[in-house]
């Protein structure tokens, strides 16, 4: 039988991504870093091409990691092997609803407490300057 393949691309994530198509629930992966570690994580559900699965234990709360960055939050406990989608990842970023962007560890170039008061709907800039001609919260 063929190994599916899954690419984790930074040591900081905590999902990787499945590059396998007809993965289903009870397929063992076989989990590929940068440095060429190799892991094999059964998994607990269909995976579409493409699609993430959880690398480890990720409690609700908690920060999804991918490609070095924040992704969003778990919004209910995933287990090493879950497939990782919008039915238990809550997206963080770029919402006016929540203080912060909840990946306030990480660098934004732009104040984001400043653009979620203020539901700012302008853009950020190369430079991770906020464009002063769509800044509504002047």
């Amino acid at each position: 039988m063929e190994m599916k393949l899954a690419l984790k691309v930074d040591d900081l994530d905590n999902v990787a991504t499945i590059f396998a198509n007809d993965v289903t629930a009870g397929t063992t992966v076989e989990v590929r870093d940068k440095q060429g570690k190799t892991e094999q994580i059964r998994l607990s559900a269909d995976v579409p091409y493409g699609h993430k699965i959880a690398l480890t234990d990720i409690a609700r709360g908690d920060k999804i990691m991918k490609y070095g960055e924040c992704i969003g939050a778990a919004s209910t406990d995933i287990k090493k092997g879950d497939y990782v989608h919008v039915h238990n990842l809550e997206a963080l970023r770029g919402r006016g609803d929540i203080p912060g962007c909840g990946c306030e560890d990480q660098e934004v170039g732009y104040e984001i407490s400043r653009i979620q008061t203020c539901k700012w709907k302008g853009r950020i800039e190369k430079s991770g300057r906020g464009d002063p001609e769509r800044d509504l919260c002047k």
